[in-house]
């Protein structure tokens, strides 16, 4: 029995000491911290953007008699800002598929990059903040020449080094991205 309640007293030591309470940003924006932080700012306006790639989530059911199973897995929808083609792929199997981005619907995703700018945080939590050491992953990439930018990325769960649109414009581009993934499947490339 004593073992029992060692094990449990170093559980719950080991829960307690790695508590991180700092609230996880959910949209980085410019509130008093975070504007001290801003490192630099790119105009979207611009920028001479040749690619663009959105990283949404999925879910694959499988079964066989009596079971059910769900595969979360990532989508990628790569969009070719010149051609308008779309390439899906993911990361269950390496298989592509080709869809053709309507204009009206390219037109209305170069607005929102053409009234985006691009802010680029430094470190954002006080000292004394403990960090988890996670990175947080993009939800889009944005190939400008032989530059690469993460939106909504950062190098930790405190939001340190972020990189996402200003302004809370990122909300902009994922009703966008919501959209698009709700759709793409019946563009056709005619």
């Amino acid at each position: 029995m004593k073992i029992y309640f060692g094990f449990g007293a170093i559980a719950i030591v080991a829960v307690l000491a790695f508590q991180n309470c700092n609230k996880r940003p959910s949209s980085i924006d410019e509130s008093a911290g975070q504007q001290e932080a801003l490192v630099n700012r790119v105009d979207m306006s611009v920028a001479d953007v040749s690619k663009i790639d959105f990283y949404v989530p999925d879910v694959q059911t499988a079964g066989k008699p009596g079971h059910t199973y769900s595969l979360k897995y990532n989508k990628t929808l790569s969009i070719n800002m010149i051609t308008g083609v779309i390439t899906e792929s993911n990361d269950v199997n390496s298989s592509t598929r080709t869809y053709c981005l309507p204009e009206e619907m390219k037109a209305e995703l170069v607005a929102i990059l053409e009234a985006s700018q691009v802010c680029m945080w430094g470190n954002t939590s006080g000292s004394g903040v403990m960090c988890g050491m996670a990175m947080q992953l993009p939800y889009a990439e944005v190939r400008m020449g032989n530059e690469i930018m993460g939106l909504g990325s950062a190098t930790d769960t405190c939001g340190n080094n972020a990189v996402n649109l200003c302004d809370s414009r990122d909300e902009v581009l994922k009703a966008f991205i919501d959209k698009l993934n709700a759709n793409y499947s019946s563009y056709s490339c005619n």
